[in-house]
């Protein structure tokens, strides 16, 4: 092969191995903001959460230890956001998410 098309080869590897490395460290770096902004939650009243999230209820059901467990829809398919709720408070007790690094994320 001539020098010419290694020379290429080898640069398109690198581009692409930066391109990735940005993506991992971009996409690592939002999904650590999603999981602050999650456990930030925790403790505050349920009255208090984003703007916009009662349109994105997916579902509602009681605990049995009376608690309430609300899912929402995150902005990005593919990730549920979970809260455990006391009814007489409206205190989140517990918090958490479904979903992966790629689709529970909040960019900078």
């Amino acid at each position: 092969m001539p020098i010419a098309k290694w020379s290429k080869l080898a640069l398109s590897v690198v581009v692409s191995q930066g391109l990735l490395a940005g993506c991992a460290t971009g996409c690592s770096d939002a999904f650590e903001n999603f999981q602050e902004l999650m456990q930030r939650s925790v403790g505050s009243s349920m009255d208090l959460r984003r703007p916009g999230l009662d349109e994105r209820l997916l579902s509602q059901r009681t605990l049995e230890d009376g608690n309430i467990e609300y899912r929402y829809r995150w902005y990005k398919p593919g990730c549920t956001l979970i809260y455990e709720v006391d009814p007489k408070t409206r205190i989140i007790k517990r918090d958490g998410f479904l979903g992966s690094v790629h689709e529970c994320i909040l960019p900078l």
